[in-house]
């Protein structure tokens, strides 16, 4: 028993041959079961790119770029692959010397997928690939001005005029930082500055930034037991404006509460004012102003809790003498506006009050000097205009997209996670008008995407989850 044994791992030991590698670049493994022979080959002197990226998108073409990996022994070349479909691929081009390359003749409205393998001076791939790459050929109505490569999640972004404005924020046991950066958004998006911003203070549940003349950014303070408190951007610091923790507490203490359905932030003559759901006058509305009169620097605008039920959604505008405020009383299922005299203020109900039943979606603004206020109820969009003794119905229509006013212009933008597109409309006066192709698309299921207008120009921020990169849009009409 024992010599059939020994015979037959003699014949397994002459049947397997583990041939020492030529260079440390290639790795083979020969068998002779059966009559089969398998080798498998990798470059162990380059890498492929962790990043590939998309520029200058068409109807038909676009150019993809990648960076080059800075371990790489040599200069690595490049094959591109596009996905087919779950199982296959197919060769594009082999041997790309540079960290770009052109496809042409591409067909519009066709989704595509591709990925690249960096390859050594002996043709061998290396192991791993880059990110696979999806998108689909478009108009050029929509064009990218650049990408911010951070991956880092955004937390709040600016529009100012020719500059745009990031801000995220970095934690750990020693030091809360919240990080701004500024780019040009001219003819593309370069870095002009980034700075680390400190804060001593932290937050259980969200945060609200605002950008005036400085930035300010507010928070329900974990550290005051759940009160607000205002900070302003001084240089390096951010500085308390008033006492911290001014404002009675908030009942909730945990992340899965939003503050940004309960307060609301504006800078009035240079002086911030809140408007907010107030805990200690039974979830009513508060409207709170920094006047450094009282030991704490604030004090409530009007009585406290002046609304007759409880809030969600509070919004108010400073318009010459007067504050408005708006807020819907979810009990009562009540859109209302109250407004006050600055110097002296007792709130005054101004017009109607208006019922919705599918309430989602609201926004008080100002337009011709007047307020202007916006709501979805249950599919239909509704705007009116305040014309001194009531409110006007100017728009109602049907609408199912998340909706922006800016100015008393309407857009609406929606993404369709199942087909990968984006659909962004303007109103112009009778209808919804669509902003360039209907595919114009924002990434592989894009889990962060915003919309502006400004200076007469449409823009679309968004996260690429294809590729983990913040891409920035411009319509060119």
């Amino acid at each position: 028993m024992k010599k059939f044994v020994l015979i037959l791992l003699l014949f397994f030991m002459s049947c397997v041959n583990l041939d020492a590698p030529q260079d440390e670049e290639t790795v083979t493994c020969t068998t002779c079961e059966g009559e089969s022979e398998e080798t498998e080959t990798y470059s162990s002197k380059v890498s492929a790119p962790n990043e590939i990226w998309r520029e200058e998108i068409t109807s038909n073409s676009v150019k993809l770029k990648w960076k080059r990996q800075e371990n790489d022994k040599i200069t690595a070349k490049y094959n591109l692959y596009q996905v087919k479909n779950f199982s296959s691929t197919e060769t594009v081009v082999s041997n790309i010397s540079e960290t770009e390359y052109t496809l042409s003749n591409l067909e519009k409205e066709i989704h595509y997928s591709f990925y690249i393998r960096a390859v050594d001076d002996k043709d061998l791939e290396s192991r791993n690939a880059s990110n696979s790459l999806s998108f689909i050929p478009t108009d050029r109505n929509w064009n990218e001005l650049g990408i911010l490569s951070d991956s880092h999640y955004i937390e709040k972004s600016f529009m100012k005029e020719n500059s745009f404005i990031t801000i995220y924020r970095e934690s750990s046991s020693t030091e809360k930082k919240i990080i701004i950066s500024e780019y040009s958004y001219a003819s593309s998006l370069p870095l002009i500055s980034r700075q680390e911003t400190f804060l001593t203070s932290d937050s259980y549940s969200g945060k609200y930034f605002y950008i005036d003349n400085q930035f300010y950014y507010v928070l329900i303070d974990s550290l005051k037991y759940n009160r607000l408190s205002l900070y302003k951007l001084n240089g390096i610091n951010w500085e308390s404006v008033g006492s911290e923790g001014f404002s009675p507490r908030f009942k909730y203490s945990d992340e899965s509460y939003s503050p940004y359905n309960y307060i609301t932030l504006i800078v009035s003559d240079g002086k911030p004012l809140l408007a907010f759901q107030d805990f200690f006058y039974d979830d009513k509305i508060s409207v709170m102003a920094y006047t450094g009169n009282t030991a704490s620097g604030w004090e409530y605008l009007g009585n406290p809790g002046f609304s007759s039920d409880k809030i969600s959604n509070p919004q108010i505008i400073s318009i010459g003498d007067y504050i408005y405020a708006a807020y819907f009383e979810s009990n009562q299922n009540k859109i209302i506006v109250m407004r006050c005299i600055k110097t002296l203020c007792q709130w005054e109900k101004i017009g109607e009050e208006t019922t919705t039943y599918g309430f989602s979606q609201m926004n008080l603004s100002i337009k011709d000097l007047k307020p202007f206020l916006c709501f979805k109820d249950s599919g239909e969009f509704i705007a009116k205009e305040w014309d001194g003794t009531q409110w006007n119905e100017t728009i109602h229509t049907l609408v199912y997209d998340t909706i922006l006013e800016k100015n008393g212009l309407l857009f609406s933008y929606s993404i369709n996670l199942g087909y990968q597109t984006t659909q962004i409309k303007k109103w112009n006066g009778l209808e919804w008008v669509q902003l360039g192709s209907s595919s114009f698309y924002p990434g592989y299921y894009s889990s962060q995407a915003y919309f502006y207008y400004y200076l007469g120009k449409a823009y679309f921020f968004y996260l690429d989850n294809s590729s983990s990169i913040y891409r920035m849009m411009k319509f060119e009409e």
